[in-house]
């Protein structure tokens, strides 16, 4: 007898990459905050809007689940837009200085089309970055843009949430102290 909950799951998991696929051929962005102890001398850059510190983990994940692109360290008071407008990718992806692939048309478009990664609606929409149509209040076809790109969006939320169970992100990190 077959296990169905790993069959389901490897079932979802292709259903993912094809719908990333879709969208993108680079990866789903997204950010998230890791909770720390409070630096010494930090004030407030580190205080996120949950009333904790922390930093924010920055990453790019692929069809596969694999961590391609990371950048830890952006300050808890920063947006998930913030982060990528300070880190390096951020900036390559800006000035256009990405090893990213030639635009291409899809097969039966005339138009090429630009690689792009996919994100939530924290983060600008730019040339090679996609997001959700804003507002509560969008037509039929931008409903369905934006379900399309939530369901591409989920490989980063569930490679962050593997993540965050294996290494217990739930907990706090900082320097080790002498009273424990």
């Amino acid at each position: 007898m077959s296990d169905k909950r790993g069959l389901g799951a490897h079932r979802q998991r292709l259903r993912d990459e094809v719908e990333l696929s879709k969208l993108c051929s680079v990866g789903a962005v997204d950010g998230k905050n890791v909770v720390i102890k409070s630096p010494a001398k930090s004030g407030s850059m580190y205080f996120n809007y949950k009333g904790t510190f922390s930093v924010v983990v920055l990453a790019v994940i692929d069809a596969n689940y694999s961590f391609v692109i990371i950048d830890v360290g952006g300050y808890g008071k920063q947006s998930d837009g913030g982060t990528l407008a300070t880190s390096e990718f951020g900036v390559r992806l800006n000035r256009g200085k990405l090893a990213l692939p030639e635009a291409k048309s899809p097969s039966g478009f005339p138009t090429a089309l630009p690689h792009v990664f996919v994100a939530d609606e924290a983060f600008p929409l730019l040339k090679n970055m996609m997001r959700p149509y804003p507002g509560k209040k969008v037509g039929p076809a931008e409903r369905i843009y934006n379900y399309r790109l939530s369901r591409a969006r989920r490989i980063v939320e569930n490679a962050f949430g593997i993540l965050a169970a294996r290494f217990s992100f739930s907990s706090y990190i900082g320097p080790a102290t002498a009273n424990g």
